[in-house]
C-alpha cells in the first residue's frame, strides 16, 4: 500500500475510546511519519519497498524524514532559537 493510501486508512480508522487510549502514542508516531513522507513527496512509496531498490534521492528524502522525526530536530530548533 502506498504511504498516501495508508495515511488515508489511518485517518479513517475508527476505534473505541479504550482502543484510542491504548494506541494513542503509536498512532501519533505513525501519523507523524506518514505526514512527513507525504511532505517530502514520497507518498507513492509502498510499505513493502525494499531499501536497496530506492533511488539516491528517495533514500536522501527518507533520511530527511528520519531526521525531522527525531528528537534532534527539537534540539536544533531550541539551539537556533537561542542564538
Amino acid at each position: 500500500m502506498p504511504a498516501r493510501d495508508l495515511k488515508t486508512w489511518f485517518d479513517r480508522l475508527q476505534l473505541t475510546s479504550h482502543q484510542k487510549e491504548i494506541a494513542k502514542r503509536i498512532l501519533i508516531e505513525i501519523n507523524n511519519r506518514l505526514d512527513t513522507l507525504l511532505k517530502v513527496g514520497l507518498g507513492y512509496l509502498t510499505m513493502n519497498r525494499v531499501a536497496n531498490t530506492l533511488s539516491g534521492g528517495e533514500s536522501q528524502r527518507i533520511q530527511l524524514t528520519r531526521s525531522l522525526g527525531s528528537n534532534l530536530t527539537n534540539s536544533f530548533i531550541y539551539w537556533m532559537s537561542h542564538q
